[in-house]
């Protein structure tokens, strides 16, 4: 048995995901309702016990070995196995069957990581934890064992390289790499000599160096396009190749790849073109750049910051075939220490950034009193903020605006009333109606930490269609509270 997790911030996108899968079938679970709408305002309010929880939302695909199958009775008394072993005893959760994937029987589990009683089921080192407790599940019911994806010899493709292959007919990089790397050790001795027959697969390799010059790691490129041996499979590690190789001829591991004058020398290069082109602190991608036009090959890995920001992470620098992580060559090479000599980075302008640019030049402001809301609150209904969205809707609609994004700096659980009246008007709309709905939550003075915990739920509420105004211009209305609480709604137009 496979357990994949995931942790998220969005339950109404997991939930109608889950539950609206094609053959999606529920089976088990201990909420009473089963739409996402329901669930998403169900899970949200235990939720709330810990607005400052950035991550809420768990969610678990349980799935068996090939050929083996489970009744949905057995299938409940797994997941309750599971879910106690992983301290979710006291929490929310559903069970849903997808029957998408012929070769194997698989489940979806959704869980509140707040429990009812209000306390947080820690997610430390589950991924390890998962696979102990589905060792024990496969001993328990006599199921096949399935390797963790990180013991796998070889990374299966993913779903879109799938059909990406089956539409194009085109084999993936991935799947060439590793059949290229496969071929190649059948006849190779030592790593020196996988290298080489590795050329001959049009495949160039580069190795990784620490700071005492041992190999670290290797990477592999083919058209452009380059790959770690960690994200092909442990077959294709350092590791794994050596293992490999001293079955056929023990020693293997003792003869290296590179000589340490030729790992010295391009680190002295690497070095020296940094500092270099570093001399007038420039922008990281001019750094870049120069690095690229003295022969330096370099990789920045982003992370990823809110829903369309990135921040550079980590950089590595390669020349000649031997390559080192920033933090390898000293502190003063990683994008920490560029920063501090004023080396900083400028994100790339793509169409999102362009696309809230020109929302800016098309904003009508609504300034919206708290007494409507407040009296919606304490009624315990949406009916008034549905009516109130529905207004500034039919508002957008006559001005032929694509898009209705409310901002909102209310305090936190009106916060969370306002994105749920969103969400239940849009599960009215016909697909094709304009214009769109979301709320996105913006922090405020008083209640700042509570108000950014619940930024992540409210401002992904309509996650889905809020990815699709990315591709085209949109226009906006924005609705905010007004410091002094106006009694009445005004208009401006900027």
């Amino acid at each position: 048995m496979l357990a994949k997790q995931f942790k998220g911030r969005n339950f109404h996108g997991c939930l109608a995901y889950v539950l609206g899968k094609e053959g999606a079938t529920h089976i088990g679970g201990n909420v009473s309702r089963y739409n996402a709408a329901a669930l998403t305002h169900e899970f949200t309010q235990v939720s709330l016990k810990r607005s400052h929880l950035s991550r809420s939302v768990y969610h678990c695909a349980l799935s068996l070995a090939p050929g083996e199958t489970l009744s949905n009775a057995t299938w409940r008394n797994v997941a309750q196995d599971y879910l106690m072993a992983m301290g979710f005893e006291n929490s929310q959760y559903i069970l849903v069957q997808h029957t998408d994937t012929e070769s194997h029987q698989h489940v979806h589990i959704v869980a509140n990581r707040v429990a009812m009683d209000g306390k947080t089921v820690s997610d430390s080192f589950d991924h390890y934890r998962a696979q102990s407790v589905v060792r024990a599940i496969e001993e328990s019911y006599n199921l096949r064992p399935v390797l963790p994806s990180w013991k796998s010899s070889r990374k299966a493709l993913s779903l879109r390289q799938l059909k990406q292959e089956a539409e194009t007919g085109i084999p993936s990089i991935q799947r060439l790499l590793q059949d290229g790397i496969t071929e190649a050790l059948q006849d190779s001795l030592s790593l020196l000599d996988l290298v080489d027959r590795l050329q001959q697969h049009n495949i160039k390799t580069h190795a990784f160096y620490g700071r005492q010059n041992r190999l670290q790691g290797l990477a592999y490129e083919m058209d452009g396009v380059v790959m770690s041996g960690t994200a092909l499979g442990y077959s294709y590690q350092v590791g794994g190749l050596l293992q490999q190789l001293e079955q056929k001829n023990p020693g293997a591991s003792a003869i290296g790849l590179h000589s340490p004058e030729q790992i010295d020398r391009s680190r002295k290069a690497i070095i020296a073109s940094i500092q270099g082109a570093a001399f007038d602190q420039p922008r990281l991608p001019v750094l870049l750049d120069r690095l690229q036009d003295e022969g330096i090959e370099t990789h920045v890995q982003f992370s990823k910051v809110g829903c369309y920001g990135k921040r550079a992470k980590r950089i590595q620098y390669r020349v000649d075939g031997i390559g080192f992580q920033a933090s390898d060559l000293g502190k003063d090479y990683t994008l920490r220490g560029l920063e501090a000599i004023g080396i900083q980075y400028d994100p790339a302008i793509d169409d999102a950034t362009v696309e809230r640019q020109q929302r800016a030049e098309n904003i009508m402001r609504v300034t919206v009193s708290h007494e409507a809301v407040d009296e919606a609150l304490r009624d315990r209904s949406l009916e008034r903020l549905m009516q109130l969205l529905q207004q500034l809707a039919a508002e957008a609609r006559e001005k032929n605006f694509d898009w209705l994004e409310v901002f909102s700096t209310l305090e936190a659980r009106t916060q969370q009333w306002l994105a749920i009246a969103a969400l239940h008007l849009r599960e009215q709309q016909d697909i094709a109606a304009k214009p769109k709905i979301t709320v996105t939550v913006l922090a405020g003075n008083d209640e700042e930490s509570t108000i950014v915990a619940l930024r992540k739920a409210a401002d992904r509420v309509i996650a889905s269609e809020r990815e699709l105004s990315v591709a085209r211009q949109a226009k906006t209305i924005v609705l905010e509270s007004e410091i002094e609480q106006a009694k009445t709604i005004e208009q401006i137009m900027l």
